[in-house]
């Protein structure tokens, strides 16, 4: 009567382990929420290249080609300031005037050379009539033609001078716009005394239907970057704007 109990018990022990077995292997699997059904979509697989994301900050700055410093060519009294930060000018626009001791220089310089060729002309008709009367020789003549085209030249640089200078009468010069642009710094108000030796500039005007965004990319992330490679900005100015 043993042996029967004995081979009873055996079999419920092996057919309890193999429950616990069956139970074990099974897996529980993933099922999507009703919820999340409702904002899942779907696409076929396809092969696209592994994009790898970098994140940098920087700044917004213009394009140094499109970007002019404008400096007093002559030092003096500013007279009068015609724009403001954040004006928009065009090219020759008057942006301010500076009374000038040395623009007081340029014209009397202008003065005398206008003198001097009316002069040298003058002097060159007698010349020529006396070289005509045969009272001096065909060198004084010579001469007095050089003294002339002398005296015309120094006049056109100084004419060229004014023109360069936007010099004015009554010792003004003018500041006049380069480009047309926005007045992005400005550093000039009236009555304000610039010195000649200025290194300063008062004004730079830029162009910005085209800025550059300038990164700061890390040392370690610099063999990464290729020219050509396709980029996406943020600004603080329009957070809800992507530029690429």
């Amino acid at each position: 009567m043993k042996y029967p109990i004995i081979t009873c018990l055996s079999l419920l022990t092996l057919i309890s382990c193999q429950d616990k077995e069956k139970k074990a292997e099974i897996k529980e699997t993933f099922v999507l929420s009703n919820k999340m059904l409702q904002t899942t979509k779907t696409a076929p697989v396809t092969l696209e290249p592994l994009r790898n994301e970098l994140n940098y900050y920087g700044k917004i700055t213009t394009d140094n080609n499109k970007t002019i410093e404008v400096f007093p060519v002559v030092g003096g009294s500013v007279a009068k300031v015609y724009v403001e930060l954040g004006d928009y000018v065009k090219k020759g626009q008057l942006l301010a005037t500076i009374r000038s001791t040395e623009v007081a220089d340029f014209e009397k310089e202008l003065d005398d050379a206008k003198n001097d060729v009316i002069v040298a002309k003058n002097n060159l008709k007698v010349a020529q009539e006396l070289f005509e009367g045969k009272l001096n020789a065909e060198r004084d003549v010579l001469e007095a033609k050089s003294n002339y085209d002398k005296a015309k030249s120094q006049l056109q640089r100084i004419q060229e001078t004014y023109k360069i200078y936007n010099i004015k009468s009554g010792a003004i010069y003018e500041v006049r716009s380069p480009l047309s642009g926005f007045i992005i710094q400005k550093d000039i108000n009236e009555n304000m005394l610039l010195r000649n030796d200025r290194s300063d500039n008062i004004f730079d005007i830029a162009e910005i239907n085209d800025v550059w965004a300038i990164a700061n990319v890390t040392e370690t992330d610099i063999n990464q970057i290729k020219l050509g490679e396709n980029a996406a900005v943020t600004t603080l100015s329009y957070p809800d704007k992507v530029f690429n």
